[in-house]
This record gives structure tokens, C-alpha cells and sequence, in this order.
């Protein structure tokens, strides 16, 4: 493939700069933002239950260990308790498996504020690296404009920014799994193998029916995951 030019380098990389912009502003800002309720704070919570040994499923119980730092619990979680729709309208508490409450314990430990910033760090880390193991997955050749255009529009995906903004395990999870493609398709089954297995711990339907580009992918590399699928 020809070089580059350097008008067309420089549009590009401001290209993957505009999308870097958009991805940090609609996704770990509103996250950052949306300290008071999010999509984590419950399977927070809940995992918090199981170390003090209470029902992590019982909505009582969430409103009871709701974090007092920070800002102040929404008025809606009693009133939603009062009346009994906490789960009907609000969807906690969650009905994440035990094994994803286990693997959230180190974060259950942490004091509210501490456990966000820190969900959230794991979550764009884990979205890089997703990118980063596309990215060599794709071959893309040295000054390719097509990579420039790759990470520009992975960085620009509406639905990984919605998916930041609200602290969702499932981009945690997809990530997980595009990562362990990535190392199988190199030869690290083991690894891989891990990958997939925290993968399904934390959120049992994203490894494959939430995620059928990355299911699709994995059939290849291991046949062994087509009876799971639909």
C-alpha cells in the first residue's frame, strides 16, 4: 500500500482525534457524573451484602446498605420500595449470578466514591485493550488508512459510549471476550480460556447471545461454544 500523505495522515489523525473526544465526554464523564445511580452501583451493593453475609437479592436489604458517601440516595429508591416496584421499574437489585458478586468483592470492600473511579478505570482499560487486540486481529499494515478509520469509529461507537455512561458489566464482559479471542487466535489458549471463563462468571448471557459478532468470532476458534448458541 502507498504512503500516506501528510494532508491525509493529518485529517485522519484528527479524525481518531475528534472520536477520542466524543468517547471520553458521553462515556466516562457521564459516568463520573452519575455518581448517585448507575448500572454498578447495585451489583455494588449486592456484593456488598454477600460479604456482610445479608440477601444480596432482597431490595430491602439494597436500600438498607445504600452508600451514605457521596451524593444522597435518589428519593424514588424508597418510594419505589414502599410500593414494591423497585425491581418492576428501576431493575434492582440485579439478577447478576453469585459469581459476579464474588468477582466484585475487591470493588465491594472499597468505599462508594472509591469503588466508582475505579469501576471506571477498569471498564475504559478493558475497552482500550479490546480495541488494541481488534486492531492486531485486523492485519492492518504500517500508514493503512483503514486503521486510522477502525479506531476512530470503535472509539466512536454510540452504544460502548451509552454503555460507559451508565457503568454496565457488559462492556466488561464483551471486552473480556474480544480479548480472549485475540490471545487464542495468537496461540494463549490458557489464557484465553480464563478470559472467557471471568467473562460468563460476570455476565453469563453477554459472552455469547448479547454479543454475536464476538460469539461468531469464537466459534472458530472454539468450536466447542456452538451448542450455547440460540
Amino acid at each position: 500500500m502507498p504512503p500516506l500523505s501528510t494532508s491525509s495522515k493529518s485529517l485522519l489523525i484528527l479524525l481518531v482525534l475528534l472520536a477520542a473526544s466524543e468517547f471520553v465526554v458521553r462515556g466516562p464523564v457521564r459516568f463520573l457524573r452519575a455518581t448517585d445511580f448507575n448500572d454498578f452501583i447495585s451489583p455494588y451493593i449486592q456484593s456488598r451484602a454477600l460479604v456482610m453475609g445479608m440477601d444480596p437479592y432482597s431490595p430491602e436489604v439494597l436500600v438498607r446498605l445504600w452508600p451514605s458517601q457521596g451524593p444522597r440516595r435518589p428519593d424514588f429508591v424508597a418510594l419505589d420500595l414502599a410500593d414494591g416496584s423497585l425491581i418492576t421499574k428501576r431493575g434492582v437489585p440485579t439478577a447478576y449470578p453469585l459469581t459476579c458478586l464474588f468477582l466484585l468483592i475487591p470493588l465491594a470492600i472499597l468505599p462508594w466514591p472509591v469503588a466508582h473511579f475505579a469501576w471506571l478505570v477498569i471498564s475504559v482499560c478493558l475497552t482500550l485493550a479490546l480495541i488494541a487486540a481488534l486492531f492486531a486481529m485486523g492485519g492492518f499494515e504500517r500508514n493503512d488508512w483503514r486503521a486510522y478509520v477502525f479506531v476512530a469509529f470503535a472509539l466512536a461507537l454510540a452504544p460502548l459510549h451509552t454503555g460507559l455512561a451508565a457503568g454496565n458489566i457488559v462492556i466488561a464482559t464483551v471486552a473480556l471476550c474480544g480479548i480472549a479471542l485475540c490471545l487464542a487466535q495468537r496461540g494463549s489458549e490458557l489464557f484465553a480460556g480464563i478470559l472467557f471463563g471471568v467473562a460468563v462468571c460476570l455476565k453469563p448471557r453477554s459472552d455469547c447471545r448479547s454479543s454475536p459478532t464476538t460469539c461468531f468470532a469464537g466459534v472458530g476458534v472454539y468450536p466447542g461454544l456452538r451448542p450455547v448458541l440460540p
